[in-house]
């Protein structure tokens, strides 16, 4: 009796999953973005001097101008597909506030995009300040993804207060998230990224190690053993994309016993001076898109324990 093959949706079905406490540790908007329901001629609602400009700028200051205004962001291609595919985006953006920092042309790349802007793999995020796409391995490993009060960036940075406005900020969203443990916000917080604090720092004081000099300075002056080791770890956050999955670079770690995996499946999976453990808990976070992850489970050894793949 020959085996009937699983169609890709079934293997899809059966093998993949939705981790909550991922899932949870995100901005969660219930209510998708949606098109003005008001219904007025505009053709006499004119937008002024951006009736020459091109659509070059942000959809939440063009929508705002004018009701003609709000045409012209409801006709784009790009405001268009993404209400159609991404309105929880849109409105996360709206949520925090960040939506006036993006253009037309960035989100509608970003829409169209699919890798992680840290390590090139799949991004099944998006970072909202930079409206990026990233995964969840370097959202946890690379602090550059990080978001920060602009409190605690002003003092790692040693920003003044003037010189903190030239940064982004966003508004946290109030909720319960998940973050290696349960935390609770229930206001509102000013939040900037650290890539972009970091950049702003050494524009002012010239160079990370002056930065860091200045941290070191200010060590003695009631600064926690905590705080400032925190401090220099945000300090470090890497400026320019690390190119390459963060669970798999050398350590010095202990490298762990996977009692139910044969040695020749492990060494075939982690790499010399690698730790396993943090090469197999990537690889269980790694999303993937549809055709990705197809590929990946015809050679995937969990895939075959599970379910024969041919």
């Amino acid at each position: 009796m020959s085996c009937e093959q699983p169609s890709p949706d079934q293997c899809i079905s059966r093998l993949s999953c939705r981790p909550r406490h991922i899932l949870n540790g995100m901005i969660s908007i219930s209510e998708a973005a949606k098109p003005s329901a008001i219904k007025r001629d505009a053709s006499s609602s004119s937008i002024g001097l951006l009736d020459i400009l091109p659509v070059e700028f942000s959809l939440s200051h063009l929508s705002r101008v004018s009701l003609q205004g709000n045409e012209v962001v409801r006709s784009l291609p790009a405001y268009r597909s993404l209400m159609e595919h991404a309105p929880h985006a849109l409105a996360a953006l709206g949520r925090t506030r960040l939506i006036s920092l993006h253009s037309a042309n960035a989100l509608y790349g970003t829409l169209l995009s699919e890798q992680c802007i840290s390590c090139g793999e799949y991004g099944a995020f998006l970072f909202l300040p930079t409206c990026e796409r990233c995964c969840y391995e370097c959202l946890c490993r690379n602090q550059s993804l990080w978001v920060i009060p602009t409190t605690l960036a002003r003092k790692c940075f040693d920003l003044t207060l003037s010189q903190l406005k030239r940064l982004p900020i966003m508004r946290s969203v109030p909720g319960s998230y998940f973050v290696g443990h349960t935390i609770s916000r229930q206001r509102q917080l000013k939040l900037t990224s650290v890539k972009a604090a970091k950049e702003l720092g050494i524009m002012i004081h010239g160079s990370t190690e002056n930065m860091a000099e200045t941290l070191t300075a200010r060590r003695s002056g009631g600064m926690t053993e905590k705080e400032y080791h925190t401090f220099r770890w945000l300090q470090d956050a890497p400026l320019h994309p690390p190119g390459q999955d963060l669970s798999r670079l050398p350590t010095e770690g202990n490298r762990y016993r996977f009692k139910q995996l044969a040695p020749t499946v492990v060494s075939d999976l982690v790499p010399p001076g690698c730790d396993a453990f943090r090469i197999f808990l990537g690889m269980q976070r790694r999303a993937r898109s549809h055709a990705g992850f197809l590929d990946h489970i015809t050679h995937c050894h969990g895939a075959r324990e599970n379910w024969i793949v041919d």
